[in-house]
């Protein structure tokens, strides 16, 4: 079940790791981290929807991650949770002020795990991420 605040969804997604992560699933961990941030970071009025998951795949194209992408950056969240505009890196359309996304771009490697951090974002001049879980190796690692 996912979080509802006055009748409206955040959702907040994150990788876990039960034990210490390997070299490559730590790499994997901050490159996913770095393209939630890069994409949050795209979420400013006028700019276009597609410019969120464009600001991600830059991040994961030059980690050399680009063929552990299944999935689009994100979607607009509110009442049904996913809503549109659904897929990101078609939609040309400009960010409109107060509009939510969700920024969960994911790296998913046969073997070795999936790599997730989602966070929900308030377009604006300046960004607002609305969850307040840290994207940190360290909180993400159980011991």
């Amino acid at each position: 079940m996912l979080p509802r605040l006055n009748g409206l969804h955040v959702e907040n997604e994150r990788t876990w790791f039960c034990g210490r992560p390997d070299r490559e699933q730590s790499r994997l961990f901050e490159v996913a981290a770095e393209a939630t941030d890069a994409a949050v970071a795209a979420a400013v009025v006028g700019r276009r929807v597609c410019d969120m998951d464009a600001a991600a795949q830059a991040v994961i194209e030059a980690a050399g991650c680009g063929q552990y992408v299944f999935h689009r950056t994100g979607h607009a969240v509110g009442l049904m949770l996913h809503e549109y505009p659904e897929d990101m890196a078609f939609n040309t359309r400009p960010l409109l002020a107060g509009e939510v996304y969700s920024s969960e771009p994911g790296l998913y490697v046969y073997g070795l795990g999936g790599f997730r951090l989602d966070d929900t974002v308030i377009v604006g001049d300046t960004p607002e991420v609305i969850v307040n879980t840290p994207k940190t190796l360290e909180y993400a690692t159980v011991m």
